[in-house]
């Protein structure tokens, strides 16, 4: 996958961006703290990934 500066990652559920960085193998998320209220699901999660290739 091709990132560019516009690059964006989000969780659904989630407000606002998660981090992430290139590497060698692809893209690395760094996923929130989530507390069990404030998670959005318990067993599964949705990032959407726009402005990459």
């Amino acid at each position: 996958m091709e990132v560019s500066p516009d690059t964006k990652i989000t969780m659904l559920g989630v407000d606002g961006e998660l981090k992430f960085a290139k590497t060698a193998k692809g893209i690395e998320v760094i996923l929130p703290q989530l507390t069990p209220t404030k998670s959005p699901c318990k067993d599964i999660f949705t990032l959407k990934i726009s402005h990459a290739k």
